[in-house]
Order: structure tokens, then sequence, then C-alpha cells
């Protein structure tokens, strides 16, 4: 039986669009599965898209019901209008959910403490209201299935764990990218994203305790530089390393 063609959107070169699209979607082309992908913003992209059985939106959001804006490059009215055009042609669309459910304008709290001003992002109940529209979701853990099923109890949604792409982190380190790590002890490390750092106060207690306590601990902030965590040990002992560009060339999305 001829398996089903995939086609996903992207709205971002890093982050959730390398992890959730980029990433799997070249390894399903590797593998000779019919899978493609391209930026939400594109026409060509869109149009692309008509060809395939089933279309992919990374974030639930992008179809938000209720909160009119701009996610990043793409319009909520461009994300309905895809999918309306996608249900009338007798496509799927799906989409993944992650903790947003739980939170309620978490992302606008990161923009206003990062001085990016007024970003309209979905709250929770607009997620769930968003969710419902989609012919199926992928959730990372059994308590995210359990979540969405309180309120879309004939919605399906499968569980595809969270995992480390270990292919990928082996062909990073031979290709040369290795933070210099200085002499010393153990290090204590924290990566992630742009978000609202106040959640990393605790975080802040800790590893100043630590610090005073193990003099050879050595810390580490990856990616976004969380003033509480940076401001919390001696420099000397603090490892900061950025956002780095380690996407292959290769991996940019393939226009048609």
């Amino acid at each position: 039986m001829k398996p089903l063609s995939v086609y996903a959107f992207l709205n971002n070169p890093d982050g959730q669009g390398w992890w959730r699209i980029a990433a799997p979607y070249n390894a399903l082309r590797e593998r000779d599965y019919p899978a493609s992908y391209g930026w939400m913003q594109d026409p060509g992209s869109r149009k692309a898209s008509e060809d395939f059985d089933i279309l992919v939106f990374p974030r639930v959001g992008w179809v938000s019901i209720l909160q009119p804006g701009k996610p990043e490059g793409a319009t909520y009215d461009e994300g309905r209008l895809i999918m309306a055009k996608a249900h009338q042609r007798g496509k799927l669309v799906l989409s993944d959910i992650d903790d947003d459910i739980w939170f309620s304008r978490h992302e606008q709290k990161s923009h206003t403490e990062l001085g990016f001003g007024d970003k309209p992002e979905p709250s929770k109940a607009e997620h769930m209201a968003s969710a419902k529209l989609y012919d199926g979701l992928t959730v990372s853990t059994e308590r995210l299935r359990t979540a969405v099923s309180s309120f879309a109890s004939d919605l399906p949604c499968e569980v595809v764990p969270n995992s480390i792409d270990v292919n990928y982190w082996e062909q990073c380190l031979k290709m040369g990218w290795r933070p210099h790590v200085p002499p010393g002890g153990p290090v204590i490390g924290w990566a992630g994203g742009n978000r609202y750092d106040r959640d990393l106060e605790i975080v802040a207690e800790a590893w100043k305790r630590i610090a005073a306590r193990f003099p050879r601990v050595l810390f580490a902030v990856v990616g976004h530089q969380a003033p509480p965590l940076t401001k919390a040990v001696p420099k000397d002992r603090l490892i900061q390393v950025p956002w780095l560009d380690i996407q292959p060339a290769n991996d940019k999305p393939p226009y048609p």
C-alpha cells in the first residue's frame, strides 16, 4: 500500500522548527518516505503542500480562533486558511501540543520581559480551542495525552516521547563544535531558549549555594543567557555558550 505523503510547515529556522520539522523530515526523506517541508510564509511552499495527503503544523496555536495577532511571521489567519483549504480537499491536518496547554500567556511574559513588546500569544483556553480543529495530535508524555483527552476525548492523540538525537550531536562534535571548558571540577549546566526568567530564580539560588560550598564546581549556561543564572555564580567559574549555527547547509527547506 502506498504510504501517505506528509508536508510540514516551518516558521523559523531554529528551535522548534529544527527539532520538530527539519531534522525528522530530512530523516524521512533519506528513507525515501514521501515527506517534505517549507516556509509557511512562502506562497510556493503553500502551493506545494497541496500535493500531499497530510499537512503538519509544529504549533497548535497557529490556527488560534480566539486571539488575533501574529506569531513570528505567519498570521493566525493564514494558518486557518491553509487548514480550511486542506479540509476542503479531504486532506488531514495534524499538529503537536506540548506543555503550552498548562500556561496562560507564558510566552507573552517572556516577550515583555525580554523587551520585545506586545506580541499576542494564544492562552490556555485558546490552545485548547485550537486543538479541536485538528484531525490528530502528537504529545510527548502520557500525562499530556490525558490532558488532551480531558477536553477533546474524540481527537486521535499519539505519544511520541522526547529523545536526544545522538547521531546529530555526534556530527556536530566531528564538525569541531565543542565549547571551551576551563579545567576544574564537575560542570552543572542549564540550556534553553527565551523564557520568563523569574522561573529560574530558584535554580539561581541553588547555584549560589553550591558555588559557595564547592569551590571546584563550574557552571554553564547554554543558549539564552538568563540573567538570574549568569549573575548567580563567579564569572571565572561560568561557561557561557550562546546559540550557535550548527545546522548543516544541506538541511535548508527544499523549496518546490
